[in-house]
């Protein structure tokens, strides 16, 4: 009797050790998977550090990023390449304090104008500038050009002096102009411009101020009131021009310096408003077509935006600043303004 027992003794004894080498081999095989799993999470976590990821925007009840936020950002992203300084600065000019104080303003214009409910978006140079650098155009560029879908003057205005105040800027200097309003703001090496358009039986156009609401401060400078007047005397326009709905609703949300905002759903604005200089994202700067303006001699002093079929990366030389999705309307109701019937 004592044999078969002994048997089973040695038959348990088996099945017990096969069943702990199993445990061992699958202790070793998770082991593996977690070691994998935090290498990969680790390579992840390097690598959006060099990426812009598409969660990083603001919108209704969330605070705008801050200059130091958007600073560090920009000190990560630019600290492997030389950069060059515009041209309209002066010695001992701090390229990351001017542009992450200009980009905060930026974001918070924005941030106040789609809080409001008010459509706004990036345009003309600005529009350019998310396209093809993801920023400010960082050759020959003075401004930040928006577009405010509203022609309440009054409210504009006051919502820009309200963003200026909350953010200790009560100096700048704010002037009407015939399409809008135009704010320079001390210390910055860029100024405002807001271009008020109007939405009307799906056709949008840029109106700025009719006569009875530029009155004598448009007199005073001789200027003629609308957008049509700007584009008649730098444009050679008759008026300024019409573009559809759709070419401009749902915005697009585009990178533009460290976070994305809204820019028009197609680039029809910038085909029409650079169509004398060559197609914008062939030829750099004013002038004639010509060898001498090709972008690509400008590839190794300045970043630029080059795109696959679902990726935007970011470019200075050889160097990738970061990386980011196409450009396309958010599906969250409180940023894609729907149209109104």
């Amino acid at each position: 009797m004592v044999k078969p027992y002994a048997a089973g003794g040695r038959r348990r004894k088996v099945v017990v050790v096969s069943q702990l080498k199993i445990v061992v081999l699958m202790l070793g095989l998770v082991s593996c998977i977690i070691l994998f799993a935090h290498n990969e999470w680790h390579n992840y976590l390097l690598a959006i550090n060099n990426n812009i990821n598409d969660a990083i925007f603001f919108s209704i009840g969330k605070d705008s990023p801050t200059a130091s936020e958007i600073r560090q950002l920009l000190v990560n992203e630019r600290q492997n390449v030389i950069i060059t300084k515009p041209n309209n600065v002066a010695d001992g000019y701090d390229y990351f304090k001017d542009m992450s104080e200009i980009y905060e303003l930026t974001y918070a214009f924005v941030a106040e104008f789609q809080a409001l409910g008010i459509p706004i978006f990036l345009a003309f140079g600005s529009h350019l500038g998310a396209q093809r650098h993801h920023g400010i155009i960082p050759f020959g560029e003075k401004d930040v050009d928006f577009a405010i879908f509203s022609l309440n003057h009054t409210q504009i205005k006051d919502t820009i002096n309200k963003v200026l105040q909350e953010r200790g800027r009560d100096t700048a200097q704010i002037d009407k102009a015939n399409f809008g309003y135009h704010a320079k703001v001390q210390n910055l090496s860029h100024y405002y411009d807001f271009w008020m358009f109007r939405e009307l039986d799906n056709q949008v156009q840029c109106i700025g101020f009719d006569p009875k609401e530029c009155g004598s401060v448009c007199a005073k400078n001789n200027i003629l009131p609308g957008c049509s007047d700007w584009y008649h005397r730098f444009k050679g326009g008759a008026m300024s021009p019409l573009f559809t709905y759709e070419q401009w609703f749902p915005p697009r949300y585009q990178v533009f310096g460290t976070h994305k905002v809204p820019v028009p759903n197609s680039n029809r604005d910038l085909d029409i408003q650079y169509k004398e200089g060559g197609p914008w994202d062939i030829y750099c700067g004013g002038g004639q077509k010509n060898s001498e303006r090709l972008c690509s001699k400008k590839y190794e002093d300045y970043p630029f935006v080059f795109s696959s079929a679902r990726l935007e990366e970011l470019r200075q030389g050889s160097i990738v600043l970061h990386q980011s999705s196409i450009a396309s309307p958010l599906t969250s109701s409180t940023l894609v303004y729907a149209k109104k019937k």
